[in-house]
């Protein structure tokens, strides 16, 4: 009787352990999303460079809900074009592998990363990640004329358009301001500033 109840307690724990670790392994989150700044060139004048990402600026994660001890490896799924990233296939701590160019390289990048459980047979998961490139503020606008000097008669009519950056409003001058940003980072706007 009590060799029947051990046989039949050593099947009920085989068939528990093998279905939990038949189980996937998961992410700690369906999506992953982060932001960094662009790598600017050492050459801009008056612009501090901005260096690349620390290793690890974002890190996966995927666990065995039902034993932690369980190793992981991690892959990025299919790619195609300019990648300046690189996982660690370990860690799941992803680095970046050249300079991020807001101006002229694609500033957001979404893919898939997988995990693979180190048991036999081993099993995965898959999660989204985005990263998405800022623009950093490297240029300062510049006006032309940068000097605008104006006479106006007393009888000029209320709400006459004295200044403008177009040319088609009939103003008594145009001038220019151009930003060599690209992106929110070249958006222009104005304030008027008196002083006596």
């Amino acid at each position: 009787m009590q060799s029947s109840y051990c046989r039949a307690l050593m099947l009920f724990t085989f068939l528990f352990a093998k279905g939990v670790y038949a189980q996937p392994p998961i992410f700690t989150s369906p999506s992953y999303s982060v932001q960094v700044q662009e790598t600017t060139a050492k050459t801009v004048v008056g612009v501090a460079p901005s260096p690349r990402p620390p290793d690890g600026f974002l890190t996966v994660r995927c666990i065995n809900r039902f034993n932690s001890s369980v190793g992981m490896t991690y892959t990025i799924g299919q790619i195609s074009g300019f990648f300046p990233f690189v996982l660690n296939s370990t860690t799941g701590n992803f680095s970046v592998t050249q300079d991020l160019v807001y101006a002229t390289q694609p500033r957001s990048y979404n893919f898939s990363v997988w995990c693979y459980d180190n048991l036999s047979p081993n099993l995965s998961s898959n999660a989204s990640v985005t990263i998405s490139v800022v623009e950093v503020d490297k240029y300062a606008p510049v006006f032309t004329p940068t000097y605008i000097f104006l006479t106006v008669d007393e009888t000029t009519p209320v709400g006459t358009i004295l200044a403008s950056t177009r040319r088609d409003v009939g103003a008594f001058k145009v001038y220019n301001a151009t930003d060599m940003d690209v992106g929110p980072q070249g958006v222009l706007y104005y304030i008027l500033y008196y002083s006596d």
